[in-house]
């Protein structure tokens, strides 16, 4: 007797190979983040009462020590994020769509959450629980996810002002605003730099590139002079390649940092500005701390696996088999490199100094569990989905027409094969997000 095959789940991603360079540059980039998050802190002493995470960790290893608690807290969660990476990158992506109006709800309840009930610490309210959990930074994912189903749904409307860039912006800008009162600016930057990118690939014309970024830019003014932090950081950077001697404290240890490490550097954890000169090296200077350690050849090979990273997801996107999954790794992608971009350029004194961590280098369990999940789902991405290929109205005799994402002029369609945008079906409309029917689920999307 023939044995009948067991019928795969439909929860489970496509059959596609996995994208083992884009795994390599994840395993490799989180193995860096473990290693520099020891060696910023490995001669610390921890003063602080002990976070929640701690005090579990304390609970699983037992009697622990102090000078290695910051980097076994890390280690911890990192696991947790390495789990979460090997959910998302079996789960099919398309699920993440079904249910885009809860997830983008718990993120914008979880930013007003922290603002009413957060901790106060150094003048921000960011946190929750001794400072373990910092909803930014899964709200990246959670925009992301529901900006991708939104845009998605809207195809050719997108280049429309009433129902494409005046809803959207809404949508942005109730996230950027939620963590602009906390304060934290720089997550702000990177959330809207995401959308920005995720809107101009669904095809946006230049009118609308415009108008935004002649927005952004009031939008900034106007924070400038609200923030007093903002404007001394604003002015501390105009003093920078003036006269470095009037720079800022943080800046100029940066400086030395990286001017100390030569080419080769000196040695993983032999580096000296780490201890008590260069404020936040685990954080905002781990890049500073990379340069003097590991030396330009180290700081050139860790900005080649956030390359290896961007170009992998960006090869996701070109072939993702629904607009939502090329435009999700669109999102995805920008957030992580991008991000990364605005750290490196702040430690080089290229733009304002804003205190931007490094995705997977700094030190954070909220942002290395957030970027792994990412990860994962840029995974799912490009294994494909089973769900969009089972369908009950396919395309083009029965397979998914190709998502082709890539740049055209700007009086061009949307940045879309031709083939790929297909009429709609019928469809719902919630809280401004356009959600295709059950019986139609995975329609072109």
């Amino acid at each position: 007797m023939t044995r009948t095959p067991r019928r795969t789940s439909r929860f489970v991603a496509g059959t596609r190979p996995v994208d083992a360079l884009l795994v390599f540059a994840v395993l490799a980039l989180t193995g860096l983040g473990l290693l520099m998050v020891y060696s910023t802190t490995f001669a610390w002493v921890a003063s602080e009462s002990p976070s929640v995470v701690t005090l579990l960790l304390s609970l699983i290893v037992g009697e622990r020590k102090e000078n290695t608690a910051i980097f076994l807290r890390q280690a911890l969660v990192t696991a947790v994020g390495l789990g979460l990476f090997v959910v998302t990158a079996r789960v099919d992506y398309s699920l993440l769509r079904r249910y885009a109006v809860p997830i983008m709800l718990l993120g914008l309840a979880s930013l007003a959450a922290v603002l009413l009930f957060g901790e106060d610490y150094l003048g921000a309210r960011r946190t929750f629980l001794q400072r373990s959990i910092q909803p930014s930074e899964a709200a990246k994912l959670c925009l992301a996810i529901y900006a991708a189903a939104w845009l998605a749904s809207r195809r050719e409307q997108v280049r429309d002002i009433a129902n494409g860039l005046v809803p959207f912006g809404v949508i942005v800008g109730s996230v950027a605003f939620l963590i602009v009162a906390q304060p934290d600016l720089s997550t702000a930057a990177v959330v809207v730099f995401m959308a920005f990118a995720m809107f101009f690939f669904a095809g946006a014309s230049a009118v609308q590139m415009l108008l935004l970024s002649a927005i952004a830019a009031v939008a900034f003014i106007g924070l400038v002079l609200l923030f007093p932090y903002a404007m001394e950081r604003l002015q501390q950077y105009s003093l920078v390649w003036a006269d470095l001697d009037q720079a800022s404290y943080h800046q100029r240890q940066m400086f030395i940092a990286l001017g100390s490490g030569g080419l080769f550097g000196k040695g993983l954890g032999a580096g000296g500005q780490k201890f008590g000169l260069l404020p936040m090296p685990n954080h905002d200077s781990v890049t500073a701390v990379i340069g003097e350690e590991l030396g330009l050849i180290g700081l050139l090979l860790t900005l080649a696996l956030f390359g290896l990273f961007a170009w992998r997801g960006l090869v996701i996107s070109q072939r993702a088999d629904t607009a939502f999954g090329a435009f999700l790794a669109i999102g995805i992608v920008v957030w992580v490199v991008g991000q990364m971009l605005l750290h490196v350029l702040s430690v080089f004194a290229l733009i304002p100094f804003g205190g931007m961590a490094s995705p997977f280098l700094s030190q954070g369990g909220s942002s290395i569990v957030a970027v792994l999940a990412a990860s994962g789902v840029l995974i799912s991405i490009g294994r494909g989905s089973q769900m969009a290929a089972e369908m009950d109205n396919p395309i083009q005799g029965g397979s998914i027409a190709r998502a082709r994402v890539g740049f055209r002029r700007w009086n061009s369609r949307p940045r879309f094969a031709r083939t790929y945008r297909v009429g709609g079906a019928p469809e719902d409309t919630l809280f401004g997000f356009r959600a295709v029917r059950r019986r139609t689920r995975g329609h072109g999307t």
